[in-house]
């Protein structure tokens, strides 16, 4: 009944999407699909596997290891599948760093198996095992475990789930190099019930901004033992996005440089029946806890935002200040013949009211306000006639503009200008879509002021 019923969801989405899209898109994802899936397993192949000299060669490394921090991986547990739960705890039992203990809490199962099945586990002396009383979901499950952790470090692991066998290693060896990292996170995929693997996730080094869109930390994630229990672990009323709600809260307390991404898949996240990785849409109710966590985050850390939803992620706005910050908008790269028709197109296409535009091109210079265009000339060559324009306006924001580039919102400039006034932020860059191959790019196109000096 399940597999039908996941079916008849499947079908229904796909007629919808069908509806609205046209038969060519949904035909372009799936081969795109199929494309990914293959490329991944052909990458696995190369790069995903642990040979018997990679584990000779890890062992050999941590033998030098000066000092061997305990990690505590937190395991909170409630009718797992028994399968599927010894082979979390096995990929555990079987890593190459050995200075680790489990610490599992059981949230009251029904399942007879389990409290029989946690015994047996139990005697490996670094496993740890509590049973709840009563039954209080995984954020109170969670901290039942971690108050029995004593490593340096807490590894997260969901009962179902797998971390690959060098996980711990590459955590260790994190810390050897910088021993002041707070916080460590790794790239994911999936792993279905038969062990296949699909869907990585190559994760950039840390953004605070991306972690208020996405949970950036996800699996594998390690915390310092002592920064978890200081913020009194997972917060009933998250469930769903506690780890979200508690990545946000210990973040809020560090700097950037120590929070370190280990560029390497360490955590296969499992594919299950109404699981998150199977269906982001099987508990929406996490996503609007997300977006509370996020909205409490920048709260606590005096930020004037909204949160709203954006498909399975989350949209940052900025409140602006009135009045608004001045804004000199630099056009640049336009042909003599189409210059006024371009900065036609762009005034028409711009919400925002405090701004000057100077045009950078083959014309003499003349003077404009309201909506009228300042033009530098062409007696310089290009990069000097961006500084040339630059010293000439009365912003306090730049923002260059090459022609061609057409803003698809009037809010484009005022979304902009929302990041780059925050107190961190110096360069502010756009998605650029192209209009037929819809290949996407990045370029920094708004600056502070105060954060050019020199050339542009």
């Amino acid at each position: 009944m399940g597999v039908f019923l996941r079916t008849t969801s499947f079908v229904r989405k796909l007629f919808a999407y069908i509806r609205e899209s046209g038969f060519g898109p949904v035909a372009e994802t799936a081969l795109r699909a199929a494309r990914e899936r293959r490329a991944y397993q052909r990458w696995i192949r190369k790069h995903g596997s642990i040979t018997q000299a990679d584990r000779d060669e890890l062992t050999a490394r941590i033998a030098e290891f000066g000092h061997k921090p305990l990690i505590s991986v937190i395991l909170p547990v409630f009718n797992t599948d028994e399968v599927l739960l010894r082979k979390c705890v096995g990929s555990v039992i079987n890593q190459i760093y050995d200075n680790w203990e489990i610490c599992i809490a059981d949230d009251a199962s029904t399942e007879p198996y389990i409290r029989p099945l946690l015994a047996e586990l139990s005697e490996d002396k670094r496993i740890k095992i509590v049973f709840r009383e009563s039954n209080g979901h995984i954020s109170a499950a969670s901290n039942s475990a971690l108050e029995m952790a004593t490593g340096e470090f807490c590894v997260l692991l969901d009962h179902d789930d797998e971390l690959s066998e060098d996980a711990l290693f590459w955590v260790a060896h994190v810390l050897k190099g910088h021993p002041g990292t707070m916080i460590i996170y790794s790239d994911e995929d999936l792993i279905d019930e038969d062990g296949r693997r699909s869907s990585p996730k190559f994760k950039p080094a840390f953004s605070r901004d991306l972690l208020l869109g996405i949970n950036l930390v996800t699996h594998l994630s390690a915390y310092r033992t002592f920064l978890l229990k200081e913020i009194g672990g997972f917060r009933i009323g998250f469930e769903g996005s506690q780890d979200y709600d508690l990545a946000l809260r210990v973040v809020e307390r560090l700097k950037d440089g120590q929070i370190r991404h280990i560029p390497k898949i360490l955590y296969h996240w499992r594919v299950t029946a109404g699981s998150l990785a199977r269906d982001l849409e099987s508990k929406p109710y996490a996503h609007e806890t997300a977006r509370r966590a996020i909205r409490e985050y920048l709260e606590r850390t005096g930020k004037k935002a909204q949160v709203v939803e954006t498909g399975y992620l989350h949209r940052v706005r900025y409140s602006l200040p009135e009045p608004l910050p001045p804004v000199s908008l630099i056009l640049s790269g336009h042909r003599e013949a189409r210059a006024d028709e371009w900065a036609r197109i762009v005034r028409d296409r711009t919400d925002y009211q405090n701004l000057e535009i100077i045009e950078v091109g083959d014309r003499a210079v003349k003077a404009g306000d309201k909506g009228e265009a300042k033009c530098v000339g062409s007696t310089l060559n290009w990069t000097s006639r961006l500084n040339a324009a630059a010293a000439d306006s009365a912003g306090g924001l730049f923002c260059f503009l090459d022609s061609g580039i057409r803003p698809l919102s009037s809010d484009w400039l005022r979304e902009l200008v929302s990041f780059a006034i925050q107190p961190e932020i110096g360069v502010v860059g756009p998605r650029l879509l192209h209009p037929e191959q819809h290949n996407r790019r990045h370029r920094p196109t708004h600056w502070r002021r105060r954060h050019c000096r020199g050339d542009t």
